[in-house]
Order: C-alpha cells, then sequence, then structure tokens
C-alpha cells in the first residue's frame, strides 16, 4: 500500500533501501516523494529499525516518518538564487551551515589516484586519515537559527573546523558521512551528537546536499535540526515501557511459582538490571524471632552478605523495617556501618538504600540496594523501586499463605494500573492539558462500555486504552503541539501520525494488546 503512493521516480530507489535492509538488518533510512489524499506531493524522511523478539529472530519493523517537505523547499530555493538564497538562508526556521570541503575532495582525489578502492577499510585502518578531514572542514557561513542551536551570540563565534563541534558520537557518523562523499550520493542525512559553545551535548539531525561539480565542494550546504527534545521523550518512553515490562516479568514469576526463590531471582534480576545498582539484596523478616535473615541476592564480590542476621531497629536494614520507611545513605562508612557483617567491607559500597517489604499491613521483609557510586534516580525510578518492593513482599506473601494468592492478585493489578495511571498523568502534563484529562476520557468510556453490557476484563482492557488513548503525542515536537495558535496543513499531517505512534509504542507490551485499539482508532 505505501509503495504505491511513493513518486513514481523515487519507486525503484525506495523498494531497493527496502531489499537492502531486510538483508542486512542495518536501519531503513530514506528520503522521497509521496502524494497526499489531495493529490499534492510531499517530500517525507523516513526511517525505521528491525525489533527482534525474545527468540532473538526479528520480529517487526519499528520507525517513523517525517515532513520534510519544508526543509526540501528551503534547499532547493537556496539552489536557484543567491540574492533568494540570502534572504532565505537568514530567515528560515532551519539550521543551516556553508562548509567548505573541498580539502576533503582533494584528499579523497589523492587517495583514488594511489589506488584505493575500498574506502571504508581504509577508513577504519586510519583513523588519522578521518582526524584530518575533519580539521580541514572550514564552516564559512551560519544563519540565525545555527546561532540558536549552538547557543552563539555571533556568526564569528562559529566559524571553525568541524572538531570545534564534534563528539566520539560524531566522528563514527561522519566516517558514513564521508563514505556518501566518496560514493558520490546525491545527498546524505543521518542522526549524531554536536556539542554547543557551553559544552552542552545536543541531538542533531544533520542533512547534507553532496555536489556533482568539484567547484562547488567550497560552499556545501548542511541543514541542522536539533531533536534533543524528541530523543529525551523517546528515551523516556522506552524507559516506561522497559519498566512495565520488567513488573510484568515479575508479575508473571509471581503468577505462576510459587516457588519464592525462583520468584525472588527474576525479582532482583530486574532491579539489577533495570535500576543499575551494583548489587541487591533481599531480607525477609523472621516472625518468631523478629530477625532478618538474608534470602537472596545478585552483584556481591563475596558471600558476606549471605551471613546477614538483624534485629529490628539493627543497622540501615532494620530501621527501614522498624520504622516502615525507605532509609537512605550516601557516603557510606563500610568500616563502621557493616561491623556486624564480617567482610563486607571488602565490597567498597559507598551508596545505600534499604525498602522495606510491606504486605496488608505486615512487614514481610527489607530489599537492599547497594551502590559503589552515588545513586542517580528520577520519580520514575523511584516509582518501579517502590512497585518491585510491593512484588518482593507479595511474592513472600504467596509463599507463606497460599490462601491468599487471588488477593495478592488483586493488589498487583492496582500497583500495575497505578503505574499505567502515572504513565497517563506525565501525558497530559507534556501535551499541556488538565492532570484529569486522561481521568476523566477513562471514566467516561467505561460508563459507555458498561451502559452497552461490557463486563470483566474487557472493562480492564477499555480503561487502560482510554487512559493512554494519547500516549503517542509524546512522538509529537513540542513546537506544534504546544503551539498557541492554528495549525498548518504540514503541521496538522505529523500531528495526525499520533496514533499511529500509540499503537507502535504499546505494540511490544504483551499485557497492553488488548487495549492497543484505543489509542489506534480513538479518532475514527
Amino acid at each position: 500500500l505505501l509503495i504505491k503512493v511513493v513518486h513514481p521516480d523515487d519507486r525503484q530507489f525506495f523498494l531497493d533501501e527496502d531489499i537492502k535492509t531486510d538483508k542486512t538488518g542495518e536501519p531503513f533510512i530514506v528520503e522521497y516523494r509521496a502524494y497526499t489524499k489531495d493529490g499534492r506531493i510531499v517530500w517525507i524522511h523516513d526511517e525505521a529499525v528491525l525489533v527482534y523478539g525474545e527468540d532473538g529472530k526479528p520480529k517487526d519493523w519499528h520507525g517513523v516518518m517525517y515532513d520534510i517537505t519544508a526543509r526540501k523547499m528551503a534547499e532547493e530555493a537556496l539552489r536557484e538564487s543567491e540574492s533568494k538564497y540570502r534572504s532565505i538562508f537568514n530567515t528560515v526556521p532551519v539550521a543551516i551551515k556553508e562548509e567548505d570541503f573541498s580539502t576533503v575532495y582533494k584528499m579523497m582525489e589523492d587517495l583514488r589516484q594511489t589506488g584505493v578502492e575500498d574506502f571504508e577499510s581504509y577508513l577504519a585502518k586510519h583513523p588519522e586519515w578521518v582526524q584530518k578531514a575533519v580539521e580541514s572542514i572550514k564552516v564559512v557561513e551560519v544563519n540565525q537559527e545555527t546561532l540558536k542551536i549552538f547557543k552563539a551570540e555571533s556568526k564569528d563565534q562559529l566559524l571553525h573546523s568541524l572538531d570545534f563541534y564534534f563528539t566520539s558520537t560524531s566522528l563514527v557518523s561522519f566516517q558514513r558521512e564521508l563514505l556518501a562523499f566518496w560514493n558520490h550520493q546525491s545527498s546524505f542525512a543521518h542522526e549524531t551528537v554536536n556539542k554547543t559553545l557551553t559544552g552542552e551535548l545536543i541531538d542533531v539531525w544533520v542533512s547534507i546536499a553532496i555536489p556533482t561539480k568539484p567547484e562547488d565542494y567550497g560552499r556545501i550546504l548542511v541543514t541542522i535540526m536539533d531533536i534533543t527534545e524528541r530523543k529525551r521523550a523517546e528515551e523516556q518512553i522506552r524507559v516506561q515501557i522497559r519498566y512495565l515490562a520488567a513488573l510484568r516479568a515479575v508479575d508473571m514469576a509471581i503468577s505462576a511459582s510459587m516457588d519464592l526463590p525462583i520468584t525472588l531471582r527474576v525479582l532482583l534480576n530486574q532491579v539489577h538490571q533495570q535500576l543499575m545498582a551494583s548489587a541487591v539484596s533481599i531480607l525477609i523478616l523472621d516472625p518468631h524471632t523478629q530477625t532478618l535473615r538474608y534470602a537472596a541476592g545478585i552483584g556481591f564480590k563475596s558471600t558476606a552478605i549471605e551471613a546477614t542476621n538483624l534485629r529490628l531497629g539493627q543497622s540501615f536494614a532494620g530501621q527501614a523495617a522498624l520504622e516502615r520507611r525507605i532509609v537512605t545513605i550516601e557516603n557510606l562508612d563500610v568500616n563502621g556501618t557493616w561491623a556486624h557483617t564480617k567482610g563486607f567491607e571488602l565490597e567498597e559500597f559507598t551508596s545505600y538504600m534499604g525498602i522495606p517489604l510491606v504486605s496488608k499491613g505486615t512487614v514481610k521483609g527489607v530489599l537492599e540496594l547497594f551502590n559503589r557510586k552515588p545513586f542517580i534516580h528520577d520519580s520514575a525510578w523511584m516509582g518501579l523501586l517502590e512497585s518491585m518492593a510491593g512484588q518482593a513482599a507479595i511474592a513472600i506473601e504467596n509463599a507463606t499463605l497460599m490462601d491468599e494468592v487471588q488477593k495478592v492478585n488483586v493488589n498487583l493489578r492496582s500497583a500495575y494500573d497505578a503505574t499505567i495511571e502515572g504513565w497517563a498523568r506525565s501525558i497530559d502534563l507534556r501535551n499541556g492539558d488538565s492532570e484529569q484529562h486522561a481521568k476523566r476520557v477513562s471514566e467516561l468510556t467505561i460508563e459507555l462500555a458498561q451502559a452497552v453490557g461490557v463486563q470483566g476484563e474487557g472493562l480492564l482492557n477499555i480503561r487502560r486504552g482510554a487512559l493512554l488513548h494519547d500516549i503517542g503525542k509524546l512522538s509529537v515536537p513540542d513546537v506544534i503541539l504546544l503551539k498557541d495558535g492554528p495549525l498548518t496543513d504540514e503541521e496538522w499531517v505529523i500531528m495526525k501520525t499520533h496514533p499511529e505512534a500509540s499503537r507502535r509504542l504499546l505494540t511490544s507490551i504483551d499485557f497492553l494488546q488488548p487495549t492497543i485499539e484505543i489509542p489506534y482508532y480513538h479518532h475514527e
């Protein structure tokens, strides 16, 4: 279906790239012309990556499309007229640089004369050649938008060689850029990381129009878009999805097995991986002796932790259990604090967190996190930690109270849905809506569903889908989503992609599969 809307002149290129990515598994990144429903021609930037399933086999392609018509029109206009070019160059809301690649062109021609054919292998063996190329490329002109992106006060501050902007990530992507020049491609576009004058790292999308004539290498157009906010939003979504998947894995372990060591092993692995702690342990409270004993751990250098036997109130874990609060310690004095656990000073931990495991009002134990550097966390991190602590308490409760399994599952679902509600609230805040928007939508949706006879699990799935109906808007740039005035036609095209973005974001979460149709079709 997609190939039918691609411009005839671009279809073969599109198909060739599609075949190439299917064979190699490399990211699919193309720019092409396409027809809209009303017959207009727009330029599309299309990129996708191959997602693998748990079995390690290719499962699906996940990607995004951007309308880059404005950028393409700007580039074309720049080629048409020098006078018009200067006017557009300085006023277009896209960062544009003119860069002098003439030395690089000569360097490449010299290599060809020496008989070099495999340029990619040559670059891999001669990193000094790449560095020399970077230093030889000079920025000769920039527009006002470029000043904003790189936090410069004047153009003179930016008229340097490329290494002035580059990071280690920039060098890697620059080698692919050199290959595009070597192979005489007409253009090249890629994502990379640059640095501003203040030293701040920014994610940027760079597009280069590669000239066909050697004399044009002295002033090559490079357009740049700051995609830092988009990258941050994408990373937040990935983290949220990863956290939900971790909760789901523990949930399944608790539901599938009454073997407490197996369940705790799954939970500890998830806490260790997702919260990036150096080591994690669980202490279980013996209700008869009122002591905390080691039950399971991961990440420790020695077995010293296994000798842990603490009274309530003793040490940090004992305080957490007695006072039923999270105990956080930085700059840990291992020599004094852990004297009761022989050999523990060899672990060289500097930071500690103890989270009481409470189920049905009763302390079941303590979840301990140890780190060899300060903990770096945000609200989502703490939310996952507290959820994991809740699930650990539930697992212990399940192992000792078999008749309470069903009640435990109810608690799990409540914690699960609370996570989704928190996600929905964060979506509302990012959209500029009231925090109650998603909640009101879900409540009205449930009323309608009940009115037509929906019951049980179906109601739960409908509620989750309604809460997450606008999750796809996280992929819409702030400049469009939060715009005060009316949207342009091009902006509407981007805005209308958010239902498809919702589907892509939720597809990888098994337990949300029944809910996907709601955010995907909620504008139909």
